[in-house]
């Protein structure tokens, strides 16, 4: 099975919940490990953060992958190229929304004002 056809059955999620999150699982199997690598070497300290709240949203998107590009849907080197082309943006948007995030709500507690403060 293709990388593009994982997306299609997690797509089915509230038709079959069990096919949803057991080809969930397949893309997190084989996605995970390269998403936290580039995600580690772009965002250094915040990858995690990142990283999770990208696998929920690819979860929560996967109706909106479109595999329509793909001149063969059986190729799998061409499916995952796309594949982590889109789960790429999604990542970016993330990223984007996490950096905002910190900038409106920046943290109260910091390592810098705890080793600051008196004994």
């Amino acid at each position: 099975d293709t990388d593009a056809d994982l997306f299609e059955w997690m797509a089915l999620g509230e038709g079959s919940p069990v096919e949803a999150h057991a080809a969930f699982a397949e893309f997190h199997r084989r996605h995970a490990k390269y998403l936290w690598a580039q995600c580690a070497r772009r965002y250094k300290d915040d990858a995690e953060e990142i990283v999770a709240e990208t696998l929920r949203r690819v979860y929560e998107s996967a109706t909106k992958f479109d595999r329509s590009t793909l001149s063969d849907p059986t190729d799998a080197t061409a499916s995952r190229r796309l594949v982590r082309a889109w789960v790429g943006r999604i990542t970016r948007w993330v990223a984007a929304d996490h950096f905002a995030s910190q900038k409106k709500f920046p943290y109260l507690v910091t390592p810098g004002c705890i080793s600051s403060l008196p004994a």
